[in-house]
């Protein structure tokens, strides 16, 4: 069974295990440092960097998606770690960050590349903010800031790298976006209140720090450039929410919910016993917050279990609200919780089904994996991020008699048309011998001048090399 301190701080792969202490972290890097002070003293050197992104000396050509902030936090920091460019991995630092406020908790790291491409799609709808007079550019600018800082993608410089993003926005929308020496201080809280949402669960009350924030360091650029990127011939409408952006928010709901549920149990435990909460204590409240939220974030992978969950989730809120001792504030936040539990309820957006909009169900039944048993075994969520499934049983005909079950993938691909079917990856042999069968049942058919039974979708032979990545589905 895992320790308090295991499930608080695991392991970081990119920590140095030799000279990280508690409070202590020193990250692996290139230049041998083993003190934090040192290594921080010389990140701060390494500003200069920076300052050519973002002043736009050194512009980096991208579309705002998991490749281009990739590319901008190796160039940021590529020096220093040998690690920038990549993304955190789960249970690290990164992954959720204690504040004396409260807990923010991130995406999830399977879902990074898939959420940063998300919202580069949605920029790129949006004309990248071109044609907004300055109101209108600072409001949309804001929750991209919000999305962006909330999948959190690496595990260090993350607020240089959205620093870096927000000034190149900007410019190719025609205004200056650089945020201050002196309003420094109020970036990182700004950032928090967003994630946080303590104002509620409404997202654009708790994003008012970060617009005040950016109304301060935005001016219109100057020159006929810029006033041409601003005219308002290139505003684009708001686009519709994609269903998968629609069930990234629900889950950030879900999360928001069961931190503030946590928080009022903690609370409750302390007002009823009146002791001293000692470090122990507060090290299991965290190993209970964590707990739920980690419930919380197993909706977003097998969406099937919204129900249960909604039901444990609305028990806490019913012990906590038994309590006699409950303050104003307390209900507050719990009827917000409900609230939002209701709202998901109505809207759909945990539920299987609203996220196989696109998925052709049809052409899965026809191999033998009901859309079901796919989000059983967790493989839905990385059909719907254009990746390969794991090694799935396939069910073919056995020329000895019985069942014969041999490993198959899938992968979902969009033609030019628009169109989304299943690709299937078989071993070679296994292909050959469906082509025969296909090829006989055809020449059966044929003679017998009955049309073609419809077959599944064509399996592709494996090869050493493997298949071209490419971005998954726009969903």
């Amino acid at each position: 069974m895992a320790t308090t301190a295991e499930l608080i701080a695991p392991m970081d792969l990119f920590q140095d295990p030799l000279h990280s202490r508690p409070n202590n972290e020193v990250l692996i890097n290139k230049l041998g440092i083993t003190a934090q002070q040192e290594l921080r003293e010389a990140e701060g050197r390494n500003l200069g960097r920076m300052a050519l992104l973002v002043e736009g000396i050194k512009p980096i050509p991208g579309d705002f998606d998991a490749a281009h902030l990739k590319q901008i936090h190796k160039e940021l920091l590529g020096t220093i770690y040998p690690w920038a460019g990549e993304t955190r991995a789960w249970g690290q630092f990164q992954g959720q960050k204690h504040l004396p406020n409260g807990s923010l908790f991130f995406a999830p790291y399977q879902q990074i590349d898939t959420r940063l491409n998300m919202l580069g799609d949605q920029l790129q709808q949006e004309n990248q903010l071109r044609g907004l007079d300055k109101d209108q550019f600072v409001k949309r600018l804001a929750y991209y800031a919000d999305q962006y800082n909330y999948v959190h993608p690496f595990r260090e410089g993350n607020g240089r790298t959205l620093q870096v993003v927000l000034a190149e926005v900007g410019r190719r929308a025609g205004y200056d976006v650089r945020i201050s020496e002196q309003q420094i201080k109020d970036y990182n809280p700004a950032r928090d209140a967003a994630i946080l949402r303590k104002n509620g669960l409404n997202p654009d009350e708790n994003l008012s720090p970060l617009r005040r924030l950016l109304t301060q360091a935005t001016t219109p650029a100057e020159g006929p450039q810029a006033e041409q990127l601003r005219h308002p011939d290139l505003a684009r409408p708001l686009p519709a929410t994609s269903p998968a952006m629609q069930q990234a928010e629900a889950l950030r709901t879900i999360i928001i919910g069961s931190r503030e549920i946590s928080e009022e149990l903690v609370m409750q435990r302390v007002t009823k016993h009146d002791f001293n909460v000692t470090s122990d204590y507060m090290q299991q409240a965290k190993v209970q917050e964590a707990a739920l939220v980690s419930r919380a974030q197993d909706v977003q992978r097998e969406p099937s279990t919204w129900p249960e969950f909604r039901q444990h989730l609305l028990a806490q809120v019913k012990q906590v609200e038994t309590d006699p001792g409950i303050t104003r504030g307390s209900l507050a936040h719990l009827a917000n919780v409900k609230k939002a539990s209701a709202e998901l309820d109505m809207n759909q957006a945990l539920t299987p089904a609203f996220r196989e909009q696109e998925v052709p169900a049809d052409q899965l039944a026809r191999l033998g994996k009901p859309v079901e048993e796919l989000w059983k075994r967790g493989q839905m969520e990385k059909l719907l991020q254009g990746q390969r499934t794991d090694q799935l049983p396939f069910p073919m005909p056995n020329p000895q008699g019985g069942p014969q079950q041999v490993p198959m993938q899938l992968k979902l691909h969009r033609d030019a048309a628009g169109a989304v079917g299943v690709e299937v990856y078989l071993p070679a042999a296994v292909r050959e011998r469906m082509e025969q069968a296909a090829a006989q049942q055809k020449a059966q058919t044929s003679q017998q001048q009955q049309p073609p039974a419809q077959q599944p979708p064509t399996p592709k032979a494996e090869t050493p090399t493997p298949p071209k990545r490419r971005r998954g589905p726009k969903l």
